[in-house]
């Protein structure tokens, strides 16, 4: 569940930042004329509690973004890749020697590292655009009105 900002109607009150564990969500640059706070889209781990927070209702779901756990998720259940069935720390820890996001097998092993430890091709979409520099809010492809009717459907 990527999620995104939409700009015209959120008021700056900061409810979204406050409960962020990853600290994606960024306050407006001081010299913008825009009081919109955004969200750094590959560090957001999806948890889904800033919606919650929200109170004029500015914050949806993004449907063309990597979720963790599914769409684009190499960790996701209903994957069939060599990262089948494993876990990971959702942004909450990263290796230190190359920055991704640490993987285990079962809840019983210690978190390790796909690459370094592991030995995998494979990692995290969001750490992979982190690592190249892409990082700042995503602008939706759809407009706000597409947001809002997808998420009405839902």
């Amino acid at each position: 569940m990527s999620l995104t900002i939409l700009a015209e109607p959120c008021i700056g009150c900061g409810a979204c930042e406050f409960g962020c564990p990853t600290e994606a969500i960024h306050r407006p640059a001081t010299s913008s004329a825009s009081r919109a706070f955004w969200i750094e889209t590959y560090l957001c781990n999806d948890c889904g509690w800033c919606p919650t927070a929200c109170p004029v209702d500015c914050i949806l779901t993004d449907p063309d973004t990597v979720i963790c756990h599914q769409r684009g998720c190499p960790v996701a259940p209903t994957g069939r890749g060599p990262a089948a069935g494993f876990d990971c720390t959702e942004m909450a820890s990263l290796c230190a020697d190359c920055g991704e996001i640490l993987w285990r097998q079962h809840e019983t092993d210690p978190w390790q590292c796909p690459h370094c430890t592991i030995g995998m091709q494979v990692g995290c979409p969001k750490t992979a655009w982190l690592r190249k520099g892409r990082t700042g809010q995503r602008i939706p492809r759809r407009s706000a009105a597409e947001l809002y009717e997808l998420r009405n459907h839902a």
